[in-house]
């Protein structure tokens, strides 16, 4: 039995133009060896197993065995109350706030809250009169319900009336300054 060994450095997958350039010899070959191929594919495309007939196993789609995960890992958080509070006493391990709706601001509510629930970054922003934002909801995390309750204190400057007039002064000048072409 002859063993054929083809060497190239690059394959074309265009049956048209795969034979372009070679001798008659390598041709020869490259349909003979194409021809074995397209039998054997032919061939097992008419058969099937008895349990693939039996059972329509083709036919049938199959769940991926893992699901992929968002990269942040929420899918989503719904059902969501929000409510905008301000801090009216502070007290060594709790504060009292006054909340307002944010889908229904006709009724104020006291709350106290845990120092606890507010995160170490916010801690030097919980001050008497400091706004803040509570939500509770849930959320959908990897197929997993919770249930979360968050506060987040809003971050901002106080500036005095003149500190104020400054910056707007500054603002006017840089204005004046462009030139418009």
């Amino acid at each position: 039995m002859e063993t054929l060994i083809i060497s190239q450095d690059t394959y074309s997958y265009d049956k048209e133009t795969a034979y372009y350039g070679q001798s008659e010899e390598d041709k020869r070959r490259r349909q003979e060896i194409q021809a074995l191929i397209d039998v054997r594919v032919n061939s097992l495309d008419s058969k099937k197993t008895q349990y693939a007939q039996a059972t329509d196993f083709f036919d049938k789609k199959l769940k991926p065995l893992f699901q992929q995960r968002p990269k942040n890992g929420l899918n989503y958080i719904c059902q969501s109350m929000n409510w905008i509070g301000y801090v009216t006493e502070i007290r060594e391990d709790s504060f009292t706030a006054r909340l307002t709706d944010t889908s229904n601001d006709t009724t104020d509510e006291i709350a106290d809250f845990d120092l606890q629930d507010v995160s170490k970054d916010d801690l030097s922003l919980l001050t008497l009169g400091a706004t803040f934002y509570w939500s509770v909801g849930y959320a959908y995390q990897y197929g997993q319900v919770i249930k979360q309750s968050f506060i987040r204190f809003k971050r901002s400057m106080d500036l005095s009336v003149q500190e104020f007039d400054t910056i707007m002064d500054e603002v006017k000048q840089l204005k004046d300054n462009i030139v418009w072409e």
